[in-house]
């Protein structure tokens, strides 16, 4: 028998679009001979894995088809159709770039060998949107404690107090964090100019932004709205909390909610989790 071989002819991630997206892609080959003549009528098995990040990453998604050669040659398979154990629907297309490794049995059993790793350069674009387009965004709430003060403060940022617990639902969600509140200074050291808040989670500062806020005049109620935008934060729970820092130098009792008026509903921290 001729040693057969794949010649991969065409790998093109066109949904067959119906009234919703279906969760599949298409994916073309071409079984020949040594020759490079199309075989037709010819059975072979494929075992096909979506990995995550990089042509060694974990595999997200694996399944295993068989499929038939046409006159020309031609074997066509639905991504998302095969034999599995995994949800195709689960994969997060715009979370992470995904590389395909196709294993293949010419003998249409299950003694796979490799064949190919790669890139899916273009995303399933309408699964990527249906993903999107699925994405929840929860909106929670929480008051935090209020009269909370740093005395003295210096010109290295340090804790004020924590805020409040907020629990995140997933590790690849983002976080935007809200926090209204009133800010005050007491005084200010010689050579003090101001004096910055900073919002934070776990005690890490975002990545996105500053969420800072300043406050250039001691001895004044000032109002304020901090918001922080925060990646690469795990599921479970965290911990917000405020921080300041003076500039120039320290002083003293840098504070929010001033006036302690917290049971009148003064502060919020707002949360939103979304992908």
């Amino acid at each position: 028998m001729k040693k057969l071989f794949i010649l991969f002819i065409a790998l093109y991630l066109a949904l067959i679009m119906q009234a919703q997206a279906p969760e599949k892609f298409s994916y073309q080959a071409v079984v020949r001979d040594s020759d490079g003549t199309p075989l037709s009528g010819k059975s072979v098995s494929f075992q096909v894995s979506i990995l995550s990040g990089s042509e060694s990453g974990s595999a997200v998604y694996t399944e295993t088809q068989s499929a038939t050669s046409n006159a020309n040659g031609v074997v066509t398979l639905q991504i998302g159709d095969g034999t599995t154990s995994n949800d195709f629907s689960a994969i997060r297309w715009d979370t992470s770039s995904y590389y395909m490794k196709v294993e293949m049995d010419a003998a249409g059993g299950t003694n796979y060998s490799l064949y190919s790793t790669s890139q899916l350069l273009s995303v399933p674009y309408a699964l990527n949107a249906k993903t999107a387009s699925n994405s929840t965004t929860i909106v929670s709430a929480f008051q935090p404690s209020g009269c909370q003060t740093l005395d003295p403060f210096t010109t290295t940022f340090q804790k004020i107090g924590d805020m409040g617990t907020l629990t995140k639902s997933s590790s690849d969600t983002w976080l935007e964090i809200n926090v209204q509140t009133f800010l005050w200074v007491e005084s200010f050291a010689t050579g003090c100019k101001s004096v910055l808040f900073q919002l934070r989670v776990d005690s890490s500062v975002t990545n996105i932004g500053n969420a800072t806020c300043l406050i250039k005049t001691p001895d004044a109620i000032f109002p304020v709205s901090i918001t922080g935008v925060f990646k690469d934060i795990t599921a479970g729970n965290h911990v917000v909390s405020l921080w300041a820092k003076g500039i120039g130098n320290g002083g003293t009792k840098a504070m929010w909610d001033v006036g302690c008026y917290n049971n009148q509903k003064t502060n919020n921290v707002l949360i939103k989790e979304y992908y």
